[in-house]
């Protein structure tokens, strides 16, 4: 967008309308209400919300130099006329009076507000300057006549203090350094100069807090009250503008801290992420080592199905393989006696017991293999019932003790099959070889199962063992498999006591 700079010559009609300045890129602020090229070529272009600003003109745009409104000493920021006069004093017009912008150097200025200092205020619709005074034009008509030469800076200007101090409401003494719960500061600034007191206002910057702009100049900014501060550093800036004097503004600024609580420290902050850290390292071994865990579970859940079938297949290769090769030769002898005319009635009795015997078998591993009947309850009422049933078909009494409650523990197939072949083999030696008349069986259970088998019959003798018996053998092996142990003692009859670790 192309922006164009004129100048008007009312008393060169030959060249009324001159161009001044063309540039590319809007540059100026706000709405232009009034224009003035003061002697060093600066453009002021006032607005009608934001003041005064001053351009210097480059090759292709414009450099904002300076920036005048209330904040800052302005009477007001809706600028309606400005002229620069022989002292290149820049005269300035608003809505509510005049001001006159006097540069002591190029970077040290003072804002006179001509109007409170006469007491007059109006607004201004134009103002010019010749070369001996400045004129200014009220909307009533009021035509007012100003000196082109600013009052003189008088000296010992006045000094910016800091009262008095007060935190959370409490006075307190010049500091530096506030704990975080000391978050409420009061500041009571005085700039005394004996000369209209009551018109100088002050505008501050509280650099720290987010906030770049100073605050609008205010009569109450004597006291700035900074609330719910957070921890940090901060530094307040206060301005003192004598709007009615000739004195140059002067400015203060305090340097405080707000340390922040323990919880907010850069060393807790610094543990906090190392205990997180910790937390989640832990926490990843813990995942990783219950994953492990539920592998190795899973393994040995798979190893232990392994070893079973292979038991259960060794267990049917070995009982009822040996049963039905007994009933097979037995089958063909019944064939080569009928052949004969010689009677067989011995041998069908001998297949109807091996086939008896057989059944019982398979009944034995299914009840093993049903993880129905994994439970110590279970196992002790399967055992109580054989026990009881087959020792009385052979004529002998029994009786069992067991407590009257039974801890929930559950068992593995195996562990449940070798307790009951390991008491189905003692009770099978009892009828074979004891001639008892009476067994008592005994349970107890702790950490161990612990089976008591005590019968009332000859003994038991060691050296007297038949070369070729395997009974007392596997029972031995069954207990080894489950981490148990049996022992045989000679006791008014003999005892067979049966310990195995039980995991619950």
């Amino acid at each position: 967008m192309e922006t164009n700079v004129f100048q008007l010559h009312p008393e060169n009609p030959s060249q009324y309308l001159q161009l001044v300045f063309r540039f590319q890129k809007e540059q100026i602020l706000g709405s232009p209400r009034s224009f003035v090229i003061d002697k060093n070529g600066i453009i002021w272009i006032g607005t009608r919300e934001d003041g005064i600003v001053g351009y210097e003109q480059k090759t292709d745009h414009l450099k904002q130099l300076y920036h005048f409104y209330s904040a800052n000493g302005l009477n007001d920021n809706f600028v309606t006329a400005l002229a620069c006069d022989s002292s290149n004093n820049i005269i300035v017009g608003t809505q509510t009076g005049l001001d006159r912008i006097v540069f002591d150097s190029s970077t040290s200025y003072r804002v006179e507000n001509l109007s409170k200092s006469s007491n007059f205020f109006g607004f201004i619709n134009q103002a010019w300057a010749d070369a001996k005074q400045a004129y200014a034009l009220t909307n009533t008509g009021v035509l007012l006549q100003l000196s082109t030469t600013a009052e003189t800076k008088k000296k010992n200007p006045p000094q910016l203090l800091l009262e008095e101090m007060r935190v959370n409401a409490q006075p307190v003494k010049e500091r530096i350094n506030f704990n975080h719960k000391e978050n409420t500061i009061s500041f009571s600034v005085a700039a005394p100069s004996f000369i209209d007191e009551k018109q100088v206002v002050y505008s501050y910057l509280l650099e720290g807090s987010g906030n770049k702009n100073w605050s609008d100049t205010s009569f109450n900014n004597a006291v700035i009250n900074l609330t719910n501060l957070s921890a940090g550093k901060y530094i307040l800036k206060v301005k003192a503008f004598f709007p009615s004097t000739s004195y140059s503004p002067t400015d203060l600024s305090y340097s405080f801290e707000i340390t922040p609580p323990w919880w907010q420290t850069w060393w807790f902050k610094i543990i906090a992420g190392l205990a997180i850290v910790g937390i989640l390292i832990l926490g990843f071994r813990f995942y990783y080592k219950r994953r492990l865990e539920k592998q190795m579970a899973a393994l040995e859940k798979k190893q232990a199905v392994e070893k079973e079938r292979t038991r259960i297949a060794t267990d049917m290769h070995d009982d009822l393989g040996a049963g039905l090769s007994k009933i097979k030769f037995l089958s063909e002898t019944i064939g080569i006696k009928k052949q004969k005319q010689e009677s067989f009635e011995e041998d069908i009795s001998k297949i109807r017991e091996y086939s008896h015997e057989m059944i019982d078998k398979m009944g034995e591993i299914v009840w093993a293999l049903n993880q129905k009947n994994d439970s110590l309850s279970d196992l002790l009422s399967y055992s109580r019932s054989y026990a009881v049933e087959y020792l009385s078909q052979n004529g002998i009494k029994c009786d069992v003790q067991s407590p009257d409650s039974l801890p929930i523990v559950l068992l593995s197939g195996e562990f449940r099959r070798n307790i009951y072949l390991t008491l189905k083999e003692a009770l099978h030696n009892i009828v074979k070889h004891a001639q008892a008349s009476h067994v008592n069986i005994t349970v107890g259970v702790n950490h161990n199962l612990a089976i008591k088998i005590q019968d009332d019959g000859i003994g038991f003798d060691k050296n007297n063992i038949r070369p070729f018996s395997n009974g007392l053998a596997n029972m031995v092996k069954r207990m080894t498999e489950i981490g148990g142990s049996i022992q045989i003692k000679k006791e008014k009859g003999t005892l067979v006591e049966l310990i195995a670790p039980l995991s619950s």
